[in-house]
């Protein structure tokens, strides 16, 4: 009676070393995979850090190029107010002249 009480009880802790066993397996497998999931969501956030990145040099960039343009908006309305000034004198002065003959 002992010795079958203990091969059974010795048949049940191996079975249930087996049933052990066999959880760490499934449990160690899942570990693996979550941290497989875990890189590719890592390189992921790495590729989306470079992309915002990049769209910010290329703003920056954007932003000097305008920056330039208006610049040189600004010098060419500055030509262009010199260039009205300088045809408003020039009439006043032939205006001038002009009444100056008519007054002779």
């Amino acid at each position: 009676m002992f010795l079958k009480t203990f091969v059974n009880r010795s048949f049940e802790a191996s079975s249930a070393n087996v049933n052990l066993k066999s959880e760490i397996d499934k449990l160690d497998s899942r570990l693996q995979a979550e941290e497989l999931k875990n890189q590719v969501l890592k390189q992921k956030l790495n590729d989306y850090e470079i992309q915002i990145e990049l769209s910010n040099s290329k703003i920056n960039a954007l932003g000097g190029q305008i920056e330039r343009k208006e610049n040189e908006f600004k010098a060419l309305k500055s030509k262009i107010d010199q260039l009205e000034t300088a045809k408003d004198n020039t009439i006043n002065k032939l205006t001038k002249s002009s009444n100056i003959r008519k007054i002779t």
